[in-house]
């Protein structure tokens, strides 16, 4: 029973740790601006 609370809090601190490093490196790039038409609009 105490190789599974073991593996539980090595899982939850690889979790957390593989959250926390995309939040500080990846998380900060802004996203890319797309910019939408309208189609809706009949053009004669």
């Amino acid at each position: 029973m105490k190789k599974w609370a073991l593996a539980a809090i090595i899982y939850l601190a690889a979790v957390i740790g593989g959250y926390s490093a995309y939040d500080a490196f990846i998380a900060d790039e802004p996203a890319p601006v797309q910019e939408h038409e309208n189609h809706t609009e009949e053009t004669d």
